[in-house]
């Protein structure tokens, strides 16, 4: 089966903005940065990816448009993945604080591996002796609250939408998350619950999706 994401895909960082963490997630209006992971036309277990200058964020949205699939009466992404470093929580008022006074100093990352069959690997990164070793990780989505969201007012999700976003955030085990292709634009959307460096995203079509815009 073919799905094809025919308009485009963005993907969309945001800082802090001091907001109580919620479930699903609520977003800033304002103070996005956006990259353009370009479309998927023609897509079979396709990856798209995009590197992020190591911007500090908390916040991740996804913009998909033009999501359509030869299977039934559905498309679907297959996983999404968040890199970059987050901090420690901050420990309990009275004790001291188990955040570092600053994120280390980033270094040069790697894209993840386009193969349909393993997710991306940490990735240790290089650094002078008198630095220390920033980790490029993958998985920052596993600590954020998730939502997949209709855009436009005049959208409504069919019966039994929408389905559980957990299927995009679990480890890789072949789960899927399912569209109707009578909804071709949907927003995922994230908080990371604190402020990090966001590093790169990467997006994981299902089977045979296209993105074509």
């Amino acid at each position: 089966y073919v799905t094809d994401i025919k308009d485009s895909i963005e993907v969309g960082i945001a800082p802090d903005n001091g907001g109580e963490r919620m479930s699903p997630p609520v977003l800033p209006e304002s103070g996005w940065e956006w990259y353009d992971l370009g479309a998927i036309p023609n897509g079979y277990n396709t990856e798209q990816s995009v590197i992020i200058p190591h911007v500090p964020a908390r916040y991740v949205k996804i913009r998909l448009r033009g999501g359509t699939s030869s299977y039934s009466s559905r498309w679907g992404l297959r996983h999404l993945y968040v890199s970059g470093d987050l901090p420690p929580t901050e420990a309990p008022t009275g004790s001291p604080s188990s955040s570092p006074s600053k994120l280390p100093t980033p270094s040069p990352t790697i894209s993840p591996s386009s193969s349909p069959t393993n997710g991306p690997s940490k990735s240790p990164t290089e650094s002078p002796s008198s630095e220390p070793t920033f980790i490029h990780d993958w998985g920052l989505e596993k600590h954020a609250s998730v939502a997949a969201v209709l855009p436009f007012e005049s959208d409504t999700w069919p019966d039994n939408y929408p389905k559980d976003i957990n299927n995009l955030i679990d480890d890789w085990g072949g789960s899927e998350y399912y569209i109707p292709n009578a909804n071709p634009n949907v927003d995922i959307e994230m908080d990371l619950g604190r402020e990090g460096i966001v590093t790169g995203v990467s997006v994981f079509t299902w089977y045979v999706t296209d993105i074509k815009d």
